[in-house]
């Protein structure tokens, strides 16, 4: 491979890994933000959806 076939493959790949992070993220401070914002189950679920 060239070099710049390299650097694209690399920025996708660190792309779709800070994708992959983020949605982790949020996956795991739903519950926390639903119970401090006194959000229904269907409220959560609408914002995952958006997200």
């Amino acid at each position: 491979m060239r070099r710049t076939e390299l650097g694209v493959l690399a920025c996708c790949a660190g792309a779709g890994f800070a994708t992959l992070m983020d949605q982790g993220v949020v996956n795991y401070a739903v519950p926390s933000l639903a119970t401090e914002l006194g959000a229904p189950t269907g409220g959560a679920q609408w914002f995952l959806s958006v997200y």
